[in-house]
């Protein structure tokens, strides 16, 4: 095996699936019915496939012995390259890039480390975006959480305790747990 191609650290779609954060069936969907096979048999191998090789096209080889110069089989170790010879024997395949999954792993990520009392300027440094993509993302979590807050509460009719409340000054924050301050 060439060595170029390994990798041994874990790539930020495998760490998300070992962690939890990403299931087989948001990896079904966003992979696509053809990709959709190697995430039903081995779907550790398919984010690995994923994160090494995502957006490219490509045959794989009939048998492992005559494909040792090919991309893919070339970038895997024997077992791994053996399990997609024997789900795509021949035929081309679509490496999807899984953007869906990567950006809102990303924007979990922002808000966690917002709730971990970062600065905006290191969480865009850290994250690889800029500040205002991170304030972006945060305004949209708290306007989600206060939408689902809302929907929640349609049932119950509850009135704010406070005067400065009922004016709409002040208000509870769901995703930070604190009382923030807005014009009325």
């Amino acid at each position: 095996m060439d060595p170029d191609y390994l990798q041994d650290e874990v790539g930020e779609l495998e760490a998300a699936y070992h962690d939890g954060l990403i299931t087989k069936d948001e990896l079904l969907s966003a992979g696509g019915e053809e990709f959709g096979h190697l995430v039903m048999e081995a779907p550790v191998l398919a984010l690995r496939v994923a994160d090494r090789f995502g957006g490219q096209r490509g045959r794989i080889p009939t048998c492992l012995n005559g494909g040792r110069n090919n991309l893919f089989i070339k970038g895997l170790d024997e077992a791994d390259a053996q399990k997609i010879i024997d789900i795509y024997r021949g035929s081309d395949i679509v490496v999807p890039i899984f953007s869906g999954l990567r950006a809102a792993l990303r924007r979990q990520m922002i808000i966690n480390l917002y709730k971990s009392e970062m600065t905006v300027q290191c969480i865009a440094e850290l994250v690889n975006v800029s500040e205002r993509r991170v304030y972006q993302v945060l305004r949209r979590a708290v306007r989600d959480s206060e939408r689902r807050l809302y929907q929640a509460r349609q049932g119950k009719r509850s009135t704010p305790t406070s005067k400065s409340a009922q004016r709409g000054r002040v208000r509870h924050d769901p995703i930070f747990g604190e009382l923030s301050w807005r014009k009325a």
